[in-house]
Parts: C-alpha cells; structure tokens; sequence
C-alpha cells in the first residue's frame, strides 16, 4: 500500500495544474510551431526563438535541445530529441527526461 502511495505522489508531482506532463507540452509545442517537411533553417530558428541550447547529431539524424531556464524540477532535465531526414526535415519529434544526478 505505501508503494502504491508513493507512486502516486511521485506521479502527481511530474503533472502541471492541468494533469498534463511537462514532456507533452513540449511535444505539443514543437509540432504547432514545425511541420513535417521544415527544413534545416526552420527547426533551428525554432530552437534559438525558444532560447534552447542545442547540437546536432548526424548519427542518430537529430536534434538535441534543452531549456537551460528549466528550474521547475531541479532534478530533471527535459531533452527534446528532433528527428529529420537525410536532408534535415523535421520528421518527429521526442521528449526524454534526464533525471540529473545529485552532487552533494
């Protein structure tokens, strides 16, 4: 019974006022503002209009960004992971949460 409280609490601190979770926000938000098929230029006037820190990976053929003002949960750090195509169009995107790691 407590594990299941727990959860539970653990659960509720992860949602907003409307229940939703930070990570489907931000997958809201990317796919308002970019659609299938923007180029290069697009995605990254998107990033640095939000003011996200960013790099680029032509392994995995993405898009890495975070928000460095994020302070509403000092223990995690959204990623949000922008997949393109061989040219850099915007196909979909993703959002990991980081759990950073406690420095005493």
């Amino acid at each position: 019974m407590k594990v299941v409280f727990l959860f539970l609490v653990l659960l509720l601190q992860g949602c907003d006022r409307r229940g939703s979770l930070p990570e489907e926000k931000l997958k809201v938000l990317v796919n308002q503002e970019l659609d299938p098929g923007d180029g290069d230029n697009r995605i990254v006037a998107f990033m640095e209009h939000q003011e996200w820190l960013y790099s680029y990976d032509r392994i995995a053929q993405r898009y890495q960004a975070t928000d460095p003002r994020n302070d509403s949960n000092e223990d995690l750090q959204y990623v949000v992971l922008i997949y393109v195509d061989d040219s850099k169009r915007f196909l979909r995107v993703e959002v990991e949460v980081d759990r950073r790691a406690v420095v005493w």
